[in-house]
């Protein structure tokens, strides 16, 4: 897999997996839509628009669980350390 920067780019725009049976390219050049292009496949266009950071910050903490361990040495641990 390549990844190549483009300058001023907000995210990745283009991803090329290199197979024996030819190449997967994935590009987005608008930051709206993207294009799959796949050996023996028609060409296929995708809306795929640029995330906000807050819709992608959103996203990744409604995928956070809670920290068992971590709850438990806040809880019960702390009172168990003592200072040399």
């Amino acid at each position: 897999m390549t990844l190549k920067p483009i300058e001023g780019a907000l995210g990745l725009t283009r991803v090329l997996l290199s197979r024996e049976g030819g190449d997967i390219e994935f590009t987005r050049t608008d930051g709206k839509r993207a294009t799959l292009r796949q050996p023996n496949m028609p060409e296929q266009h995708i809306n795929l628009p640029i995330r906000s950071l807050e819709d992608c910050l959103a996203e990744e903490l409604r995928r956070l669980h809670p920290d068992v361990f971590y709850s438990e040495v806040l809880t019960q641990g702390l009172s168990k350390v003592t200072v040399a």
